[in-house]
Parts: C-alpha cells; sequence; structure tokens
C-alpha cells in the first residue's frame, strides 16, 4: 500500500503538471523532422513492407507526430521505435499518401524528461496540428502526456512503454482516445511468471521484484504485483533501486533473508548491470528474469554475455517469424546499415501504420473519427503479432494476448528462444 500510495502521488504531480502547461507553446527539445506537404506521384514499383492502399484526397495537409526519448537510457530502443515510424511512412508515401499528397512527420525528442514530453505534446497539438501521435518509449513520458492528448482529442498510440494505464486511464470516457502497440507489463510478467514456475520450478510464492524509483519502474512494480494476484499469489518481497545507484547488495540480501527464490528487474540498462553485478560479488542463489527491456542492444554491451547467460526474459517478435517481419528487417538493413532493436521497429511500424490506415479509412483527421475507425480496424497483417481487427470499443491494446508472448534469452550476441 505504502509503494501504491507513493506512485499515485508521484503521478498526481506530475498531471497536475501537465494540466498547467495546456496550451503552451514550447521550443522542441530536439530537431523536429518534417517533410513533404506537395503532391507525391504513387511509386507502385516500391516494395512496402505491408500491402498499402493509397488514401483518399483529403483538404488539409496530414502530419503525424512522434515524441520519444532518443537522448538517455533507452535511446536505442526509441531510435528503433522512430525507425520504425520512420519506415511506416515511408511506404505510406510510396503508396500515394492521400491523393498523391505525401504525409508530414514531426518528431521530437523528450529526453527521457516526462515534463519535455508534456511539452512536447502540446506543441504538436497546438503548434503543428497534427492528426495523431506515436511513440513514448518511456512510461514516465507516456503517462504523463496522456491527459494532453485525451482533453485535445487527439489520437495517440503508445508504441514503447508497456504500462497498461495508458488505456485504461480513460477507458470509460466516451471516448478513449488512447491506444497501444506495445508489450503491456501485465501481460508480459504473467508469461514470465508461469515460465518461472513451469520451466525452471519456480514457486510463485517465492518470486520477488525488485523496480526502480522512476515512474516506470513503480507502475511496473505494480503490474507485476497484479500479475501475481492474476495467477492466485503474491510477492515473496519488494524492494526498489535508486536510478544511478551502483550496488543492490543491500536489496539482495533482505531479498535472500525472505526466503524469495527468483527475482524480477524492472530497471534500465545501468541499475540492470549494478543489480547483477551485486549477486555475483555476494554468490547470490537468486534466479533472475526480467521483460522485454533486457533485449535492449545497451543492456548486452553494458552488462555482457557471462552476467547475462541463461537468463530468461519476455519476448513478442523475432525477425523470421514472418514474411513481413522479414520485409521489415531487411529494410532497416538496407535503410540504417543495422537492425538495432528490431522488435521495437516492428511496434514503431504497425502502431503508424494502423493510425494511417484509419485516418484513410475515416476520410478525416478529426480525432473522434479516427478513433471509431481504429476501433473497427480488420483485415490487418502487420509486422508484429498483432490481430488483423485489433482494436475494439473496449479494448485498445493490439499487443495483450499471452498467446503472443514467449521467453528469450541472450546467447552469443543474439536473443534465442529460451527452454
Amino acid at each position: 500500500m505504502l509503494l501504491q500510495r507513493s506512485i499515485l502521488r508521484l503521478l498526481g504531480s506530475t498531471l497536475t503538471a501537465g494540466a498547467l502547461l495546456v496550451g503552451a507553446c514550447q521550443a522542441p527539445a530536439g530537431p523536429a523532422t518534417t517533410g513533404g506537404g506537395a503532391p507525391a506521384p504513387a511509386s507502385p514499383t516500391v516494395k512496402t513492407i505491408v500491402p498499402v492502399q493509397p488514401g483518399p484526397p483529403l483538404n488539409v495537409e496530414v502530419k503525424i507526430g512522434f515524441v520519444s526519448s532518443m537522448t538517455g537510457p533507452i535511446n536505442d530502443s526509441s531510435t528503433a521505435n522512430l525507425r520504425g515510424f520512420e519506415l511506416a511512412i515511408e511506404d505510406w508515401n510510396n503508396a500515394g499518401g492521400f491523393g498523391g499528397r505525401k504525409v508530414v512527420p514531426v518528431v521530437y525528442d523528450d529526453e527521457f524528461q516526462p515534463q519535455r514530453a508534456i511539452e512536447l505534446t502540446q506543441r504538436l497539438i497546438n503548434v503543428d496540428r497534427v492528426a495523431g501521435i506515436v511513440g513514448y518509449n518511456f512510461g514516465g513520458a507516456a503517462l504523463a502526456a496522456i491527459d494532453v492528448a485525451q482533453a485535445a482529442g487527439v489520437p495517440l498510440i503508445v508504441t514503447g512503454s508497456g504500462v497498461g494505464e495508458v488505456t485504461a486511464r480513460y477507458a470509460k470516457e466516451p471516448v478513449n482516445y488512447m491506444f497501444g502497440v506495445r508489450m503491456l507489463d501485465r501481460v508480459q510478467a504473467r508469461v514470465a511468471f508461469r515460465f518461472m514456475r513451469d520451466k525452471r520450478n519456480v514457486p510463485l510464492n517465492k518470486i520477488a521484484i525488485l523496480g526502480d524509483t522512476s515512474g516506470y519502474g513503480q507502475q511496473s512494480t505494480i503490474d507485476g504485483t497484479n500479475a501475481l494476484a492474476d495467477l492466485g499469489a503474491r510477492p515473496c518481497a519488494i524492494e526498489t533501486i535508486q536510478p544511478g545507484e551502483t550496488d543492490a547488495t543491500p536489496q539482495l540480501q533482505r531479498i535472500q533473508a525472505a526466503g524469495c527464490e527468483a527475482l524480477i528487474l524492472y530497471t534500465f540498462a545501468p541499475e540492470t548491470t549494478a543489480i547483477l553485478n551485486s549477486a555475483r560479488k555476494i554468490n547470490s542463489p537468486i534466479k533472475f528474469f526480467g521483460n522485454w527491456g533486457w533485449s535492449q542492444p545497451a543492456l548486452y554491451k553494458l552488462a555482457g554475455e557471462e552476467l547475462l547467460r541463461g537468463i530468461p526474459f519476455v519476448q513478442s517478435f523475432t525477425v523470421d517469424m514472418s514474411p513481413e517481419a522479414r520485409a521489415l528487417n531487411e529494410r532497416l538493413l538496407e535503410r540504417y546499415k543495422e537492425s538495432l532493436f528490431p522488435l521495437n521497429s516492428a511496434q514503431g511500424y504497425d502502431g503508424t501504420m494502423l493510425l494511417l490506415r484509419a485516418i484513410a479509412k475515416a476520410q478525416s483527421t478529426d480525432g473522434k473519427k479516427i478513433v471509431e475507425a481504429l476501433e473497427s480496424t480488420s483485415g490487418y497483417k502487420g509486422v508484429t503479432r498483432i490481430n488483423q481487427a485489433p482494436f475494439s470499443k473496449t479494448d485498445h491494446e493490439g499487443l495483450d494476448d499471452d498467446a503472443m508472448y514467449f521467453m528469450g534469452e541472450w546467447k552469443g550476441g543474439v536473443i534465442v528462444t529460451a527452454q
């Protein structure tokens, strides 16, 4: 209860700041990428990642916003997310855009700061006049920004952060403008807990949670706790670590003293590495596991193969799981000379493409009409495991089925299926 009250206070202060700033015009935190606007001929010979039908002519220029943390500890996953966004718009424009008019992307870097995410979301809505927004890889930024977009009636599709509150907060409103194409923390946790129970012989009531004190870590701790409750259990222990803390020995010792056998981490790469190093230093018997963030290239570079060997974490995407997934990976390699974090690129691609298809179906940039079109989307074959009809009036999450996820692990610098 103490943890939950602290989180509510944190969210409350963030959202109050957001309300005070609505309508303010702020300078961008990073370069705004804009392009197009002039009529562009269709390019039917260009091979797109998924089939694209040109949108109908519209009497307004269509701008799509993107906000994420290209600066900070999750810059690699945010950059990968941005690349999926860019490729989706490129595919749409190459297929003819909207009546030959190109979609204009507008991109900002929130610098891993929730307050900046509020300001940039306001700017996209009030200055750039976007039809919708994609991105938000940092949970704290996503939670800070959604009030602004909901109040303005602008659809927002989170393609990074797995915090469930993003789509749940306004689920009972007549129109919920929040959507998700990302791996939900609560669903990931259920999948991971069952794996640890069934494959690693860890009783559910022997699993502990350690999260950082950021908005991400605190909300994910709640999601993990609720996921254990879904399975009829409760955490063996709950501990926290401050961002930048380099020694987790006290936390690990308390977890061991509580009789816990396994530990799920909700931390970023530096703190995750510090925790693993602390465990090795004290020869801890604790079994570690994690969520999708463990597939972050920065973690592998920082922690190395030895520390990460044999630790399972949740995944929802492999580059060879479908022709569309392979096509995405090939385009990433062709365009950017690397496939930085393909899972996040896939989510960015599908979220953006679904938004564009909804604008075409609505034949409008009106937010309410776009929401209605998203809720009735059908026949979409994406690069993730998203369903062909991913949304409904009561379900705004495209990747919320336990069966969409599996456990992976690092081996030889690549992610393979965990056994």
